[in-house]
């Protein structure tokens, strides 16, 4: 219920804002500026987002935890999706999250919520399939395998 309320208010807010400027510059301004603004969304969605998703790969790949750059990856997603909505209020958050400030809230309090909320492991790997590389971390090697229990009854 709490949801639908501030969904509400948060119409309200960008239908009242979106009237008081376009009267202000003028109506076919005020709509090229919502469809551009949709424009760029879909563009930082689909270049950023995969970006910072290879920089999670890479993470993951080399044995850090990807939790940062997976939170980066969400932030920019919905930065996308702010711009895409139409308004000026979730355009000037979907910019907010796009700037500097994304990485500030990715490594800090989404971050470390991430980071408490995931088991804990030794390290990260990937998984190349049967014909990948098999250099770890430090040169190590690393032997994938299956294996049946079996028991001495008979």
């Amino acid at each position: 219920m709490p949801l639908v309320f501030f969904g509400l208010i948060f119409f309200a807010l960008e239908l009242a804002v979106l009237i008081e400027v376009g009267s202000q510059i003028g109506t076919l301004t005020t709509i090229l500026l919502i469809v551009g603004s949709a424009f760029l969304g879909v563009n930082i969605m689909m270049r950023q987002g995969a970006q910072v998703l290879r920089n999670a790969q890479i993470a993951a790949a080399e044995g850090r935890s990807p939790a940062r750059d997976l939170v980066e990856a969400v932030l920019v997603v919905l930065a996308g999706l702010l711009l895409f909505i139409p308004g000026f209020i979730s355009d000037a958050i979907g910019l907010l999250l796009l700037s500097p400030l994304r990485g500030l809230v990715a490594a800090t309090t989404v971050g470390s919520w991430v980071a408490k909320h995931t088991p804990s492991s030794p390290s990260w790997s990937m998984h190349r399939g049967p014909f990948g590389s098999t250099e770890g971390r430090e040169g190590q090697t690393i032997i994938d395998a299956e294996y049946k229990s079996i028991d001495d009854e008979k």
